[in-house]
């Protein structure tokens, strides 16, 4: 922890020095991310699974990390029907919301012949981060996979 004191240094001396330490941690996570993202390329779900192990859930291995359809439909048999509609209302809300922010492409020549403009492109898939151990947060896959599948992530 770093202490300032005001009586002693001015704001601009204190706004600079969080500056310099917020770009150095956003630094470091960078590259830790950088390295993140080459490891699963490198290594694949092997990797992946190992990152989820170091930083998430020690426990999970590959046969316990994905839902089988039995699964899936014994748990939709206990979900109670107000929680559904309600999630079906929260749906319904976000993806209209995010219907409106969505971008198309456009293109435009100018005087000297140049095309110009953005495409727009989904990706072909997302990693969506859920937490379901200890704190589930339906709201986050709402949150999370509704604005992908209103841009077109199949």
């Amino acid at each position: 922890m770093r202490l300032f004191d005001s009586r002693k240094q001015s704001v601009s001396e204190i706004s600079r020095a969080l500056r310099r330490e917020t770009l150095g941690i956003a630094q470091q996570v960078r590259e830790r991310a950088a390295e993140i993202v080459e490891g699963v390329r490198r290594g694949g779900d092997g990797a992946l699974l190992q990152f989820i192990r170091q930083f998430d859930c020690p426990l999970v291995t590959k046969r316990n990390l994905w839902v089988s359809e039995k699964e899936m439909r014994e748990a939709e048999g206990r979900v109670p029907n107000r929680f559904e509609e309600a999630l079906a209302v929260a749906v319904e809300r976000v993806w209209r919301y995010h219907e409106g922010e969505r971008q198309a492409s456009w293109f435009v020549n100018d005087a000297f012949g140049s095309l110009m403009g953005q495409q727009i492109a989904p990706l072909r898939r997302v990693a969506c981060p859920i937490p379901g151990r200890l704190a589930p947060a339906p709201s986050s896959v709402v949150m999370t996979v509704v604005p992908a599948r209103v841009a077109g992530v199949e």
